[in-house]
């Protein structure tokens, strides 16, 4: 029961005792944006509008399930809602309807404490999350010139070429790949590490299984003498990618690389 809680913890989800001793779920948007993949100031736009919808006397209800909050953002505090079940189930309709409705269980099975209602629903959760981001992330790289190393990171975006509904057509210099699963808190993560044609790393990916990479994921040129790129999904949580990073050979990856990708990655 404790695994399935700190999951949910990472979801944005905490418990709170209620009135007469009754448990009350509540949920930060920041979760919301993360699971929807959308841009958290779009959470929050959406809930004001609804709220201004409302008639004066819904407006003051609809606040008592909708409170002002905050969450250590990349800046420090910054400000989001936290919701109820009433407040989420009001919002729900703005989003996908199978998350929506995975999510109005996982409010109930928190509240009633039902552990095994709790470790399937984190599970669905999860298996919907990776859905929607198969389907948000259609484009798939055809070419990628990451031979240039002096170049800085955003030329490297500059020179990717993304194309919709596209097989991906790897360049001559991709000799090979190595794949391998990372574990961490019952989730899998995919480790793709391609080599140039001198059979040294070129790009280590960092993805959720079956996720192909897009233009919105972060990109780092790092390496000590030879370098690389880091290509990662910005939900990958840090320890991840830094175990996949540890998997690579020496060099480019040394104590130093790694705790300079681990400050690099937390700012």
């Amino acid at each position: 029961m404790a695994q399935a809680l700190a999951k949910f913890q990472a979801l944005g989800f905490r418990v709170i005792e209620g009135g007469m001793g009754n448990k009350v779920a509540l949920l930060k948007t920041p979760g919301i944006a993360e699971m929807t993949k959308l841009r958290h100031d779009n959470v929050l736009r959406d809930i004001r509008q609804y709220q201004e919808s409302l008639p004066s006397n819904l407006r003051t209800i609809f606040a008592e399930h909708c409170r002002p909050s905050t969450y250590a953002g990349k800046r420090g505090s910054e400000p989001c809602f936290e919701l109820t079940k009433v407040g989420f189930l009001a919002i729900a309709p703005k989003y996908d309807p199978p998350l929506g409705l995975l999510l109005a269980v996982a409010f109930e099975a928190l509240e009633t404490g039902n552990a095994a209602a709790q470790a399937s629903t984190i599970r669905q959760i999860n298996d919907r999350v990776r859905e929607l981001r198969l389907k948000a992330s259609d484009q798939v790289e055809i070419a990628f010139d990451a031979d240039d190393s002096d170049h800085d990171e955003d030329d490297a975006t500059a020179r990717t070429i993304w194309a919709r509904g596209a097989e991906p057509q790897q360049p001559a210099r991709w000799l090979d790949e190595t794949r391998w699963t990372e574990h961490q808190d019952g989730f899998e993560f995919q480790a793709t590490l391609r080599y140039d044609s001198h059979n040294k790393p070129n790009v280590l990916y960092v993805t959720f299984p079956g996720t192909r990479p897009h233009p919105r994921m972060p990109r780092h040129l790092i390496g000590e003498g030879d370098q690389f790129y880091l290509i990662h999904d910005p939900t990958v949580p840090t320890s991840v990618i830094l175990s996949a990073l540890g998997r690579m050979p020496n060099p480019p990856v040394t104590p130093i690389v790694l705790k300079t990708v681990e400050h690099l990655l937390a700012t």
